[in-house]
């Protein structure tokens, strides 16, 4: 079959070092620029991030995870651990198993815990929050102007000093954040910081630069060592040798350099160049001052001799399609479970190592609301069943038998492969399909075991009888009628001389098989050309083009094959009950700077649809032609299951899944 390109189009957040992940694993991931076009072209569901999902209305649902920018420990209790996520501030009190939102206002860059006093904390970002009941109540403590805090510390004692920094300043409060100066600042980004555990008066900055030391609690800062990196350089101290500092100045191979200081900072030693993209985090064990780790966006290192050699530390993470580790943004121990180590990650939530990074385990982690939705899929033959993919790339894939109460994860061998589509055979509920970027694979056990039937990659998968698939990779579309062991051409890759034909969108009817609608993409070497729909009666032998001019979103009742719709960004609504034979225009565009970013239609009615803009989320119980609010302030990818009516579920980009009972 033709090769393909996912269509799970990667929307990138303001924050640079989140950008920058996205684009790297992209184009890793392929590279060819042109194929991530037409995969938005595609029929990709427009995956937006809530303003508020805090309607009550709303549910939870499914696993958890997302991309954790900042991580902290208690200093007390090894089983509370607290995750910055850029949209929210969670906690956790069994170790990361299951997490709660504290409801704080996005941006929440970083997290800090006040060592003497672990019911007080700070977070980051946009404003600096500080709660001193254990994040019951928060009252905000700085609100300042293009403020863009990402790095928070707490030193011990009596008057504990909080420090904090934005941009190329340090901020400093000695007041629990009454108020704040500004000690120091720099002719560049301050990248990192780090407090004496033992000795509250001292505490270090790094920049491009070099680094900073302060005795007086902040108030002065003396230049201890000069640099010149191309790239976030980190400080760290020993806490069990104070006097021992760690500093890795990036380079931009991508490499970086290790620096090593036995009397704070009065001389360095150079210890080792190294390649790799490590700009991150940087944390020395408890227990040790010659145990280092070290993250970013190649992952996880670890260096058990003072920085000279370092290994990858991935044992138990999940790998990505070229072999490669998750990337990671934050590290933090557990103070008084030395070898518990927690490593915030792109996408997959908080990692978790019980010795010391030699092993990871990534759980459920229900309620770390920040996950990245790829698709859902319900099994129409066992109501209850879902399967949903989770991150850009669709590579965490989670089943649930109950309605979504529990998940557990299908084996990694086909979730490590990005799943993008999920077809059900029509009469054996254990036997299913799924498509992957290495192809078709086949399960005869509801998940448990797989065998591969294909070996390029397929992004549309449809069953249209017993044993009989319409797969569809980067162009055309085949068809298999012995359950995917033989294949043939069900609609050719060339349009004509000079354009191609993607299939972005594919629907077949499970109790009327016969029915199939494909949402065409006509696309030439360098440049889109519209969109179509075909349909055919004959289960793919023949086709015919309906006449509706260049649809964007195109969606078909789940009870009656003949009513179908379609929806233009900047274009009307329009709807076929005949079968596409003719349509009627029902309503209009609401403007031009809110364009319909996804449609589905109700289970049961067909004149009850559902549509989302960036900012909202909008009902039609008339087929479209009146429109009411049914979510002012919330967006998202939406769909419907069959055997669930009742049920809008909501897919979104970094803010997770929600079902709502509508009326």
């Amino acid at each position: 079959m033709p090769i393909a390109h996912s269509d799970h189009a990667h929307r990138v957040q303001s924050k640079q070092t989140l950008a920058e992940v996205t684009v790297r694993k992209a184009f890793k991931a392929d590279p060819s620029f042109l194929r991530l076009v037409l995969a938005v072209l595609l029929g990709a569901a427009i995956l937006t991030a809530p303003a508020s999902a805090r309607d009550p209305r709303w549910r939870a649902f499914g696993p958890g995870g997302g991309t954790v920018t900042g991580l902290t420990t208690d200093p007390q209790d090894p089983q509370v651990v607290y995750a910055a996520t850029f949209r929210d501030l969670y906690g956790s009190r069994d170790g990361g198993q299951t997490w709660r939102g504290f409801s704080l206002p996005p941006p929440i860059n970083a997290v800090a815990v006040a060592p003497g006093r672990p019911t007080t904390l700070y977070t980051g970002g946009a404003k600096i929050l500080r709660s001193g009941d254990g994040g019951r109540s928060w009252r905000t403590v700085l609100d300042e102007p293009f403020l863009d805090v990402h790095a928070l510390a707490v030193t011990t004692g009596h008057r504990p000093v909080v420090f904090a920094l934005s941009q190329n300043a340090v901020r400093r409060s000695a007041d629990d954040g009454q108020t704040w100066t500004t000690p120091l600042t720099s002719d560049g980004q301050i990248d990192s910081l780090a407090v004496d555990p033992i000795t509250p008066a001292i505490a270090y900055v790094a920049d491009r630069n070099g680094v900073f030391r302060s005795s007086d609690s902040g108030l002065s800062w003396t230049r201890i060592l000069e640099l010149d990196a191309s790239a976030p350089v980190l400080v760290a101290v020993a806490p069990s040798s104070p006097r021992t500092l760690y500093v890795v100045a990036g380079l931009s191979i991508p490499g970086f350099t290790v620096f090593r200081s036995s009397n704070s900072g009065e001389t360095w030693t150079r210890v080792r160049d190294r390649e790799g993209s490590f700009d991150r985090a940087l944390v020395v064990d408890p227990g040790s001052p010659t145990k280092l780790y070290l993250a970013g966006l190649d992952g996880v290192l670890g260096s058990f001799d003072g920085g000279r050699v370092w290994i990858p530390l991935d044992g138990g993470m999940p790998k990505g399609q070229l072999g490669e580790s998750p990337s990671a943004f934050s590290l933090a121990f557990a103070p008084r479970q030395r070898r518990t180590l927690f490593a915030g990650l792109y996408e997959l939530g908080v990692a978790r190592s019980d010795n010391s990074g030699g092993t990871w385990a990534i759980p459920v982690q229900t309620g770390l609301g920040v996950a990245t939705y790829s698709s859902l899929f319900f099994n129409p033959l066992r109501p209850g069943e879902e399967l949903v993919a989770l991150g850009s790339a669709g590579d965490r894939v989670l089943r649930s038998a109950d309605d979504g109460s529990t998940w557990s994860f299908l084996p990694r061998r086909i979730a490590r492969l990005g799943l993008h589509a999920m077809a059900f055979d029509v009469a054996d509920p254990d036997l299913f399909y799924a498509a992957t970027n290495e192809g078709v694979w086949r399960t005869r056990d509801d998940g448990a075991t797989w065998s591969k039937l294909t070996a390029e990659a397929v992004y549309r998968l449809a069953t249209a009888g017993p044993d009989e698939l319409l797969a569809s990779g980067y162009c055309g579309m085949n068809r298999s009628r012995d359950g995917g062991l033989t294949w043939e051409t069900a609609l050719p890759c060339a349009y004509d001389d000079f354009l191609s034909q993607g299939v972005g969108r594919l629907w077949v009817d499970p109790s009327a098989p016969d029915a199939i609608y494909v949402l065409v993409t006509l696309f030439s070497d360098t440049h889109p050309y519209g969109t179509l729909i075909l349909a055919s009666r004959d289960r793919g032998v023949t086709w015919r083009q309906l006449e509706v001019a260049n649809p964007f979103l195109f969606e078909v009742a789940p009870g009656s094959s003949r009513v179908l719709y379609t929806a233009d960004p900047g274009g009307p609504i329009k709807r076929s009950q005949d079968g596409g034979l003719t349509w009627q225009k029902m309503h209009d565009q609401l403007s031009s700077d809110e364009p319909f970013s996804s449609l589905a239609i109700d289970a049961q009615d067909p004149n009850t649809i559902y549509l989302a803009t960036p900012r909202r989320i909008l009902r039609s119980r008339d087929g479209g032609q009146t429109l009411e609010v049914l979510d002012p302030d919330f967006s998202a990818s939406l769909t419907t299951d069959r055997a669930r009516p009742g049920l809008l579920f909501a897919g979104t980009f970094q803010a997770g899944l929600f079902e709502l009972q509508v009326e």
